[in-house]
């Protein structure tokens, strides 16, 4: 539900209408839809370029993102607004860097560092119209400078090592 009111959709109302049209349930706080019902929402996210992720408006499987941190991570993208990320790739913050309209970033890195702590290295650039970040194994670096989170809803940072997230010059403008 968090994540829905991050993005600023109508949670309460929206569920009840997928719950009463059968098309989720809620079992121990966890939704849970059917598996066709899964994959005609992933059928008609990568819709016209199945092939080509790069133009999807989310991206979760893992194969994709290796294809995109391999192939145009260095490419802004306009596309993806939502990704998610459970694995390893040194190009991955790259990426990240570079979608320029991202509003949904959850990121599970398994690489490790000496201390055996899960790491994810920090991007350069964060979008603007992030509303929800969770990231696990992020480094104690700040966020980039240039991140202003005005519409940041959720911050969720786990095994983190921080002890400041923004550095103490960054100046957060309100509206």
């Amino acid at each position: 539900m968090e994540i829905f009111d991050a993005c600023g959709f109508y949670s309460d109302i929206g569920v009840k209408v997928l719950i009463q049209k059968s098309l989720i349930t809620i079992s121990d706080g966890n939704f849970d839809m059917h598996n066709l019902v899964q994959e005609m929402g992933h059928h008609i996210v990568r819709g016209k370029h199945p092939n080509n992720p790069g133009k999807h408006s989310r991206v979760w499987r893992e194969e994709d993102i290796e294809d995109l941190c391999s192939s145009d991570a260095t490419t802004e993208n306009n596309n993806i607004k939502a990704i998610r990320f459970y694995g390893e790739s040194p190009r991955f913050p790259e990426l990240v860097a570079n979608l320029k309209k991202l509003r949904l970033l959850i990121c599970k890195s398994i690489l490790r560092n000496n201390y055996d702590t899960t790491v994810f290295e920090a991007p350069t650039f964060l979008s603007n119209e992030l509303r929800y970040i969770h990231l696990s194994g992020y480094l104690a670096s700040p966020l980039p400078e240039t991140f202003q989170p005005k519409k940041l809803v959720i911050l969720s940072l786990h095994n983190s090592l921080h002890e400041e997230i923004w550095t103490a010059s960054t100046k957060i403008e309100t509206t």
